[in-house]
C-alpha cells in the first residue's frame, strides 16, 4: 500500500511539472500577451466558470480591462487566444486557407444542431453555402418584405394595451413571440394559428441554450462522459427530440408538395426550397434538412430578439435621434401603402442608426475559428491548434476600432465602406469574411420595418432610471428586460 502512495504521488508530481513546463512553454511562445490563471489539470476553467450569462459576460469584459486586447487562456488542453483589436482579429476572418474551421466550443451545439451550417466545418460550410443558402437571395428579400411587415404589424398591435398608461412594460418577451413567429414563417412557412407551435419551438431553443451555456462555463461538464450523467444532459436530450420531431412533420408534408408540383420559383420558405432541391436536382437527406432548418430558426429567432430590444431600448434612450427617425419615416414612408424595398432603401438615417444599435449591442457577441495551420500574426506565432475567440462586443467598444466607442453616433457609419476612414472590419454585427451571416440583409429589413411601424404609431420613452443589464446566453440579451413606456402620437 505504501508503495502504491509513493508511486502515485511520484506520477502526481511528474504531471505537475509537465503543466509547468507546458505553462512556460506557453509564455515563452507569447512573451507579449498576458494570460488568465492557468491552474494544472484545469487550465483556466475557473477563470470563466460563473453562475449565469449575465456574471459571464461581465467577467469576459473585465478580463479585457485587466489584460489587454489580446490574451490567452487553456481549456481542455487547448490554447485560446481571445481579441478584441482589429489589427489583430482581420487575418482571423479573412483567411480562407488557415481559419475557415469552427473549433471546439461548436461541439456542444451539435447533439442538437447536428451537421448544420452554424457548426458545419469549413468543406461542408461552402457546399451548404452554394447548394441551400443562395435560397437568401434578392427574390427570398423582396418576398419576405410583406411577411416581415405582418408580423410587426401585428407586434404594433399587441403592445397596444400598454399606450398612454404612463406603466412601463417589458417588451423583450413580446419580441421574442414575434421574433420567433416571423422566423418560423420564413424557414418553415408557419403562419395561420401557429403561433403556438413557434412557441413551443422558442421554448425548446430557449432552454437548449442555457443548458449550453452552463456546460461551456463548467470546469467539469465540459467533458462529455461526466455531462452524460447530469439531468441537463437527459433534459437538453428531451428538448432536441421534441423539435426534431416537429421540424420532420412538416419536411414529411413539404417533400410531398415538392415532388407533387411544386418548383424552386415557388419556394415561399426555406423548407420549401429545401424539398424542392431534394425532390428536382439532388438528394438530401431527411436529417440534413432537419439539422438545416433548425439551425436557422434557432440563429434567426434569438439574434432579432436581441437586435430588436436593444433598437428599442436606444430609441428610446436617446429621443432626438428618435425623432429624426421619425421625421424621415414621415417624409418617405406612405403608411397606406405596403412597403417595399424601394421605398425602404430612402431611409439613409434610419439605416445608420440600426448600425449602431448592433454596434453598440451586437446580436453575436462572440466569434470562434481555430487554425489548423502555423500562423504569424502581429510578430507572434500562433501554433497549429490553436483556438481564436474574437469577441465583437469588446472589438465594437474598443476606443483603437472606434473614435469615443461609449457615444451612440450613427453618423460614425456614413463612410463605413472606405478602408481609409472606417474599415470595414470594425463592423462585426454579421461576421464579415469567409463565414459571413447569410440572413443578414432580412435583418436589416427586419429592423427597419420595425422602426416604420412602431414609430409611426408611438413615442417610446424609457422607464426612469432603467439601464439593461447586459448577459451573454450565446446572444447578447438583456438580463433584466427592457422596460419602456409608449405615448401615441397624435
Amino acid at each position: 500500500m505504501f508503495h502504491l502512495l509513493v508511486i502515485a504521488l511520484c506520477l502526481f508530481g511528474y504531471l505537475l511539472i509537465c503543466e509547468e513546463r507546458k505553462r512556460r512553454a506557453l509564455k515563452k511562445m507569447f512573451p507579449t500577451l498576458k494570460s488568465l490563471l492557468i491552474l494544472p489539470f484545469i487550465g483556466s476553467a475557473i477563470s470563466l466558470h460563473t453562475r449565469n450569462g449575465r456574471d459571464f459576460f461581465k467577467k469576459l469584459q473585465s478580463y479585457f480591462k485587466i489584460y489587454g486586447d489580446t490574451f490567452y487562456g487553456i481549456l481542455e488542453n487547448q490554447v485560446y487566444v481571445l481579441m478584441s483589436h482589429q489589427a489583430d482579429f482581420t487575418p482571423i476572418l479573412t483567411s480562407k486557407k488557415l481559419l475557415a474551421d469552427r473549433q471546439a466550443e461548436y461541439r456542444f451545439f451539435k447533439p442538437w444542431l447536428g451537421d448544420s451550417i452554424f457548426v458545419a466545418s469549413s468543406d461542408a460550410w461552402n457546399r451548404k453555402r452554394k447548394e441551400f443558402y443562395s435560397f437568401f437571395n434578392t427574390k427570398t428579400i423582396k418576398d419576405s418584405i410583406p411577411v416581415l411587415e405582418h408580423h410587426m404589424d401585428n407586434l404594433v398591435k399587441a403592445i397596444r394595451k400598454n399606450v398612454d398608461t404612463g406603466v412601463a412594460f417589458d417588451v423583450y418577451h413580446i419580441m421574442e413571440a414575434f421574433a420567433i413567429d416571423t422566423v418560423c414563417e420564413i424557414t418553415l412557412g408557419l403562419r395561420n394559428n401557429s403561433h403556438e407551435k413557434s412557441v413551443n419551438i422558442q421554448h425548446c431553443i430557449e432552454e437548449n441554450v442555457k443548458i449550453i451555456m452552463w456546460r461551456a462555463t463548467h470546469p467539469l461538464f465540459r467533458n462529455d462522459l461526466l455531462y452524460s450523467l447530469t439531468s441537463k444532459y437527459r433534459r437538453s436530450e428531451e428538448l432536441t427530440k421534441e423539435c426534431r420531431a416537429f421540424i420532420q412533420e412538416i419536411i414529411e408534408k413539404t417533400k410531398k408538395k415538392a415532388f407533387e408540383s411544386m418548383s424552386l420559383k415557388d419556394a415561399k420558405s426555406f423548407c420549401d426550397y429545401l424539398c424542392c432541391i431534394n425532390a428536382r436536382h439532388m438528394p438530401i437527406s431527411d436529417e440534413e434538412m432537419r439539422d438545416e432548418i433548425l439551425g436557422t430558426v434557432f440563429a434567426g429567432h434569438d439574434t432579432m430578439t436581441s437586435a430588436l430590444s436593444f433598437l428599442t431600448y436606444c430609441l428610446g434612450k436617446y429621443p432626438d435621434v428618435q425623432e429624426k427617425v421619425y421625421q424621415e419615416i414621415k417624409k418617405n414612408i406612405n403608411p397606406n401603402e405596403s412597403l417595399t424595398i424601394q421605398a425602404i432603401n430612402k431611409l439613409h438615417y434610419t439605416h445608420l442608426v440600426m448600425r449602431e444599435v448592433l454596434r453598440m449591442y451586437p446580436s453575436a457577441p462572440v466569434v470562434l475559428r481555430v487554425t489548423p495551420e502555423d500562423i504569424e500574426i502581429n510578430g507572434i506565432l500562433y501554433p497549429a491548434g490553436t483556438s481564436f475567440a474574437v469577441n465583437i462586443y469588446k472589438a465594437h467598444h474598443n476606443p483603437r476600432n472606434f473614435e469615443d466607442p461609449e457615444k451612440f453616433m450613427p453618423e460614425r457609419h456614413e463612410d463605413v465602406k472606405s478602408v481609409e476612414t472606417n474599415n470595414v472590419f470594425n463592423f462585426l454585427a454579421f461576421s464579415p469574411g469567409i463565414r459571413p451571416c447569410k440572413g443578414n440583409r432580412i435583418a436589416e429589413f427586419q429592423m427597419k420595418i420595425f422602426m416604420i411601424k412602431l414609430l409611426n404609431e408611438y413615442k417610446i420613452e424609457i422607464k426612469d432610471g432603467f439601464e439593461p443589464d447586459i448577459a451573454y446566453d450565446v446572444v447578447l440579451k438583456p438580463y433584466n428586460g427592457i422596460w419602456i413606456t409608449l405615448t401615441a402620437r397624435q
